[in-house]
């Protein structure tokens, strides 16, 4: 099972399975606080999520941060040709320039609401048709209806976790 997999399982079981501990405590069940890890109880997901959960979040994090820099290096080595036939290293966005540079609506929403790989927008209720000057643009109404293409978004872009199946509009 994927790093991505395993995470979106647990959150599901979470939200899915997991009692709140004063609705443990009230029903006299062995509440996140009495019980130790590996061990498990009625209304508690069979993964201790409560404490593996952060970490997986963690690592995810750290592999997509490895990952960008090995191919930062990579790409840094790659040459291309000249009209002249010569070669040349590749030149690069000042990485500096871009880190500091103010996340897009849709970086911002994408950050807020997550990834979901396994499903698409265009197959989401929440995906909309707007036709303006008889040309179709596709908006979130998650992220909001403007008038701007910067919140525009495209049918095969990924879902995210207000995805609901059904498109009502498309």
């Amino acid at each position: 099972m994927q790093l991505n997999n395993l995470i979106e399982a647990m959150e599901k079981g979470m939200k899915k399975r997991d009692l709140s501990d004063n609705y443990l405590r009230t029903d006299g069940c062995p509440t996140r606080e009495e019980i130790g890890i590996g061990e498990y109880a009625y209304g508690i997901t069979m993964v201790p999520c409560e404490w593996v959960y952060p970490f997986l979040i963690e690592l995810k994090n750290r592999r997509i941060d490895e990952n960008s820099e090995l191919l930062i290096k990579k790409m840094q080595s790659m040459e291309q040709y000249t009209i002249d036939g010569g070669t040349e290293k590749l030149k690069f966005v000042d990485n500096e320039k871009l880190a500091h540079r103010p996340l897009t609506i849709k970086e911002k929403f994408r950050k807020l609401y997550g990834i979901n790989e396994s499903v698409k927008c265009g197959d989401c209720k929440h995906c909309i048709r707007v036709n303006t000057n008889n040309k179709n643009y596709y908006k979130c109404e998650v992220m909001g209806i403007t008038s701007s293409a910067a919140t525009d978004i495209r049918l095969k872009d990924y879902g995210c976790s207000e995805y609901r199946e059904g498109n009502k509009s498309i």
